[in-house]
Formats: structure tokens, sequence, C-alpha cells
């Protein structure tokens, strides 16, 4: 059952961190963030809906609501992927950034020492 949670909720969040930064981009952050929770959860009963109408005999609908499934698959791996590649820039940016700050903090601490030296000489 705990994976079960996890295999469907980290795709999830993904999905929804995704059309959330697409909604901001839109105006509409939080209808983009919905959108994709219910895309998702659409993507994770087709296959409930699949096999009952296939136990229906009803082929062609059963074969639309399995394209539809994969489809969704597909665009929830997108999504995934892209959620995790923003993430990853934005931690290359922050450490990039981190690592300017520090070399600057170095700089003003031999700064410090010099300045003090020379004071000590004067």
């Amino acid at each position: 059952m705990p994976s079960a949670i996890s295999r469907y909720s980290v795709p999830a969040a993904l999905t929804i961190k995704f059309m959330f930064s697409i909604g901001q981009d839109m105006g509409s952050p939080v209808l983009m963030a919905l959108l994709g929770l219910l895309l998702d959860l659409a993507k994770c009963t087709t296959p409930l809906f699949v096999l009952f109408l296939w136990s229906q005999k009803m082929r062609l609908a059963s074969m639309f609501a399995l394209v539809l499934g994969m489809t969704l698959s597909m665009v929830s791996f997108s999504a995934s992927v892209a959620a995790l590649e923003s993430g990853v820039t934005a931690s290359q940016q922050n450490s990039v950034s981190y690592q300017r700050i520090e070399s600057q903090i170095t700089d003003y601490h031999d700064q410090v020492i010099e300045l003090r030296q020379l004071a000590k000489r004067q």
C-alpha cells in the first residue's frame, strides 16, 4: 500500500508543480494546478474504466479509454521530467550564487586581515 501511494503521489505532485509554474506565466496558477491534479487523477483511474468497459463488451469505448489513459500517462511523465529539470536548474543556479557569495566573503575576510596588518604596522 505505501508503495502504491508513493507511486501515484510523487508524479501527481510533480505534475501539479509543473502546471502551477505554467499557470504563473498565464496568471492563474491555482486553476492550472487543479487542472494538473484532475488530469493526474484521471490518469490513475483510467485503467479501472478500461477494465469495466471491456467487461461490458464495449470494445470501442474500452480502446478509446486505453488510448486516453496512455496519453495522460505520457503527459504526466513529460510534466514530471520538466518539473525535475526546472528543480535541478534552480538548484544549480542557487549553488552558483552560493559559491559567488562564499567567494566574496572569503575576499572580504582576506581584505580585513590585510587592513588589520596594515593598521598594526602604522
